[in-house]
């Protein structure tokens, strides 16, 4: 239960979170995933433990073929990409 406890209170320390985002952005620059996948950019100075200020992405669920495919000719290829990258 402690572990659990503790899961949860780090989902919420956004000090964390922001870290986890940027180390996800290095890594998608590192592997060379920028043109496949994006992570949101972080305004650390609009942001705190309880508040996490982030760059806003618009885009579609990965579950609605009908709007991927009005961005790409493949949707079922953006899925696969979506899936190998996370």
């Amino acid at each position: 239960m402690q572990d659990i406890r503790e899961s949860v209170l780090e989902e919420v320390d956004f000090y964390k979170e922001a870290a986890n985002i940027e180390s996800f952005r290095r890594y998608l620059e590192a592997m060379g995933l920028t043109r496949q996948a994006t992570a949101p950019k972080v305004y650390h100075q609009c942001s705190s433990k309880r508040v996490l200020t982030m760059e806003r992405l618009y885009g579609v669920p990965l579950t609605d073929l009908n709007s991927i495919s009005s961005f790409v000719s493949n949707p079922e290829t953006s899925l696969i990409t979506a899936l190998n990258v996370w």
